[in-house]
């Protein structure tokens, strides 16, 4: 290789400016030394970037082989809760827990069935709701219709209710409470002789002020309570109301009456009781056309129409409500119109007595013509009462015990002479 000698000419001083010397070579052109690489053209390079990659990926590579065998010891190994909960107490505040039931925790207890039936009207009750109402005797409640005296007090909360002709066209309730131990019902009236008749079906506790008496014992309310023994508290525990003109003033307690009950020893229902047979309610594309119908009750002695009584039907709730005098008849107590399941029309013999007070003769035993009105239709039959403390049946045309809906039931007694009654269909 051919040596090049450098002589000191060939050396020249660059200018200040430049900060770099050019060395000057025989036979090649003079080359630039290169400056040392800035911070920011390392990050940038192509191998600095692939080397922090490298490093990243190994980083979590070995972060996650780690954290799975963490887990593993730690699902196979579980830390005992008295490990777990050493804290110091200055990390913790101590707090005082206090217990509650399960449901302050949104659980829902399941429902008990309802499978029990209620014994007067068919009302589905579950075991326990039967359990506790099985030591009652039921309570018959003599309830004034005067026009004066309404609205009255509770008779929705009533099992059956009796209503027929007591004298001078005017009505009277007798109401029959069990399930509903209810602490006001009324207002208050003296008793009649057929009502004793249909709560010896019962055998039931009497509440009523005052009676009818009589040297027929056909109407002799006074002297049949005692010849029947009739469970009769008469006003025990009645008062009155200062709101309300006497005589409609007076007002008793269905509890109360359980409770003197509970003290004689008129408890349960009586052993030889026989329900009716109740069912279910019809399905609405079952449910007939029946738009209402009208009673009256005495059609000589109309009372300006004070008593007659009107049953409209409605389909959605497949019940009848029920007005009276023209207007709707309002329970006291809740505001709502009265309303039935199943309104029962018996017809049957109603005759003056020709006393001085106008009571009327009214034949409650043997048999007679009955509709029983329900699920929008009308069912024509029969209503037969053997004896006196026999239940009152109910039989269509063909002899066949009729089925009654579940629920309140009314049975209206009207004269099979100097009554009428009209069925209005849609």
């Amino acid at each position: 290789m051919k040596e090049k000698n450098i002589t000191v000419s060939d050396i020249q001083e660059t200018p200040k400016e430049d900060k770099e010397v050019q060395i000057s070579i025989e036979g090649e052109s003079p080359k630039r030394k290169k400056a040392p690489p800035t911070i920011f053209q390392i990050i940038k390079s192509r191998f600095f970037n692939r080397t922090v990659g490298v490093i990243l990926l190994m980083t979590i590579t070995t972060l996650s082989v780690f954290g799975w065998l963490l887990y593993t010891v730690i699902s196979f190994n579980p830390p005992s809760s008295t490990a777990l909960s050493k804290f110091t107490e200055d990390f913790i505040l101590p707090v005082t827990l206090e217990r509650h039931p399960l449901t302050s925790y949104g659980l829902i207890e399941p429902s008990e069935p309802r499978i029990k039936e209620n014994p007067i009207n068919g009302n589905l009750l579950t075991a326990s709701e039967f359990d506790e109402y099985s030591d009652r005797r039921p309570v018959a409640v003599m309830i004034n219709n005067h026009y004066a005296a309404r609205p009255s007090s509770n008779l929705q909360k009533a099992d059956i209710i009796y209503e027929t002709l007591v004298e001078s066209g005017i009505t009277r309730h007798m109401a029959v409470f069990w399930q509903n131990a209810v602490t006001k019902v009324g207002s208050i009236r003296s008793a009649r002789q057929p009502y004793l008749e249909w709560l010896s079906e019962y055998d039931a506790i009497y509440i009523h002020d005052g009676y009818a008496s009589s040297t027929d014992p056909r109407i002799n309310a006074g002297g049949n309570i005692w010849n029947y023994d009739i469970h009769s508290i008469s006003t025990q525990g009645a008062w009155r109301d200062s709101t309300r003109f006497a005589p409609h003033d007076e007002y008793s307690s269905i509890a109360y009456a359980l409770d003197i009950g509970e003290k004689n020893g008129w408890t349960g229902m009586i052993s030889d009781f026989a329900p009716w047979k109740f069912k279910n309610d019809a399905t609405s594309e079952e449910r007939g056309d029946l738009d209402r119908v009208d009673i009256k009750f005495h059609t000589r002695l109309t009372n300006g129409g004070m008593y007659d009584v009107s049953w409209q039907y409605q389909k959605n709730t497949n019940s009848l409500l029920r007005s009276i005098g023209g207007v709707p008849d309002i329970d006291l107590e809740s505001g709502d119109q009265l309303r039935a399941k199943t309104v029962i029309i018996q017809e049957t013999s109603i005759i003056p007595s020709g006393d001085e007070k106008a009571h009327v003769i009214t034949r409650t035993t043997g048999e007679g013509d009955a509709l029983i009105i329900q699920d929008g239709k009308v069912i024509e039959g029969k209503w037969e009462k053997k004896s006196r403390t026999s239940r009152t049946r109910y039989y269509n045309r063909d002899g066949r015990e009729l089925l009654i809906n579940r629920g309140l039931i009314w049975v209206e007694i009207i004269s099979t002479d100097d009554s009428s009654f009209a069925i209005i269909e849609q």
